[in-house]
């Protein structure tokens, strides 16, 4: 499983207050999405954001670079900036397989902060508020569990089972009795 990658699409801090807030307090929120996740992936970072460990992409011009990025992040680019996206690991690389102008990839089961499914791309309802950190979180964690990537460590680890391989084989032949059982009733 290739893991989720974090995209922000932002216009110049200039031109928008909110980007202008959302680079302000990057690294805060950054990490309070790094805490539930650590294992998140960033695009790669171009000119204007290879100053950042984890780079958002800032749209100059109304433009994306094609050849860095793929075309379909503008399409979502025009609904809001700042916008705040988690791509399935899985789709993000089917997309930037072939970059360029010519890739009409689209991504699949994108999770959008603040956004509703709609029938083609989300449409904007604040739910989260991006002043407060502890949003990034929260929301974090609920687009991890909507893609189905688990957050927490949910095994539970045994080690005195596993050295008693004997109670295992015990375990494993009354499965398959029961099995067996049930299939010779039909």
């Amino acid at each position: 499983m290739s893991e989720p990658v974090l995209v922000v699409l932002m216009s110049p801090a200039n031109q928008c207050q909110w980007c202008n807030y959302m680079l302000k307090n990057w690294d805060v929120n950054i990490n309070a999405m790094l805490s539930v996740y650590p294992k998140l992936r960033f695009p790669k970072p171009n000119d204007e954001t290879k100053q950042y460990k984890y780079p958002p992409i800032i749209i100059q011009n109304k433009t994306i670079d094609s050849k860095l990025y793929p075309k379909e992040l503008f399409n979502y680019y025009l609904l809001w900036s700042p916008i705040v996206m988690l791509i399935p690991g899985e789709s993000w690389d089917e997309c930037n397989q072939q970059l360029g102008p010519n890739n009409y990839k689209k991504f699949k089961n994108v999770q959008v902060m603040n956004g509703v499914s709609s029938d083609k791309y989300p449409v904007y309802n604040q739910i989260y508020d991006i002043r407060k950190p502890e949003s990034f979180g929260t929301w974090i964690k609920e687009a991890l569990n909507n893609i189905n990537v688990s957050t927490s460590n949910d095994i539970v680890f045994f080690p005195q089972l596993l050295e008693n391989s004997t109670f295992l084989k015990k375990i494993e032949d009354t499965r398959c009795k029961n099995i067996l059982n049930l299939v010779s009733h039909y």
